[in-house]
């Protein structure tokens, strides 16, 4: 393996990764707290810590949507909708990320990622389909969208609620990817562990 071939595989972002040694008091206290944590500071943090404030934001938004006290749909349907999207948008990293946290979800591993990689071959509840089916138009045609669609997913049982939390995890996620993706933010190995439960 040439040394470029080498540095590219170890690269983690375009824009390089924040100096540890001169973080922000709130971004240094972010990453004593993955400290101990298995793989401590994920890769996506070290990214998006070369801008302090890009994370800031970013963070916040991510432990809305991702803190299970908070909103109304399961965390498993998050976390579908996530790899879901993600898989769409192309983004390995967010792809590989919440796979892992569906599967840690359902307990199968490999129901996870046929979920993320193809949902439309997997047995899915009806709730579930329209999710996903939504989701899908969310990400790929948002133009397109008619009360249908969002008459599908009452007919599944959701809420009007939790359809708006729906078409907030699907949108935060098209966003999410075109941040990640142009930065080539590379999966973290703590990532590859789920494919082996």
């Amino acid at each position: 393996m040439t040394e470029t071939a080498v540095r590219a595989t170890e690269r983690i972002s375009r824009l390089g990764i924040a100096d540890e040694d001169n973080l922000p008091p709130r971004v240094e206290a972010l990453y004593k707290a993955f400290a101990d944590a298995p793989g401590g500071v994920p890769n996506w943090i070290k990214a998006l810590a070369v801008h302090p404030d890009v994370l800031r934001r970013f963070l916040g938004y991510y432990e809305a949507l991702f803190t299970p006290s908070n909103g109304t749909i399961p965390m498993l349907e998050r976390e579908m909708i996530a790899a879901v999207v993600s898989n769409i948008n192309g983004c390995t990293y967010c792809t590989m990320h919440h796979t892992g946290g569906m599967a840690g979800h359902l307990g199968s591993s490999q129901r996870a990622q046929r979920i993320a990689h193809n949902y439309r071959e997997v047995e899915l509840s009806d709730r579930e389909r329209a999710i996903c089916d939504f989701s899908v138009k969310v990400t790929e045609a948002p133009d397109r969208m008619h009360d249908s669609d969002f008459e599908e997913l009452r007919t599944a049982g959701l809420t009007d609620e939790e359809i708006f939390e729906v078409l907030e995890v699907a949108a935060f996620f098209s966003f999410s990817n075109r941040l990640a993706t142009p930065l080539a933010i590379l999966p973290d190995s703590a990532l590859y562990d789920f494919q082996r439960s």
